[in-house]
């Protein structure tokens, strides 16, 4: 989740869609773009403030990991305000850690830093068995 904007905005939760930013309005048509199978992009107002929520379990890197990553370009670049993590896992990557990683998109102070996820990674041993159950 990313927080657009961290001043609250003076909106009427029920009459939100007159008093849209410009850079919101772009965004969502930015978002109308994309065409996931397995994932939703979508802006959400919660206490006068607007978030972007993102969710995805596509099975492989296809045209979602383009998406995301334009969809992350685009937010640091017209949202210089908006911060928060999106975290992603890709068993296919090898790193020099291992495989089955979790990466974690800091967005902050209009820049967008990928690391480590310290909680979650290795998947094995952190999350799962080597024998799977065994």
């Amino acid at each position: 989740m990313l927080r657009l904007s961290p001043n609250p905005m003076v909106v009427d939760e029920l009459d939100h869609d007159d008093k849209k930013t410009a850079a919101v309005v772009r965004l969502e048509e930015e978002i109308s773009k994309m065409k996931w199978a397995n994932g939703s992009a979508e802006i959400k107002l919660l206490n006068g403030q607007y978030l972007l929520v993102i969710n995805a379990i596509p099975n492989r890197r296809r045209g979602e990991a383009t998406d995301l990553n334009q969809l992350i370009d685009y937010v640091v670049s017209d949202f210089k305000d908006a911060y928060g993590i999106v975290y992603e896992f890709d068993e296919q990557t090898a790193t020099t850690y291992g495989r089955g990683v979790f990466s974690v998109r800091v967005i902050k102070r209009g820049k967008c830093d990928i690391v480590l996820d310290p909680f979650l990674s290795l998947t094995i041993p952190v999350v799962e068995d080597l024998d799977f159950g065994n």
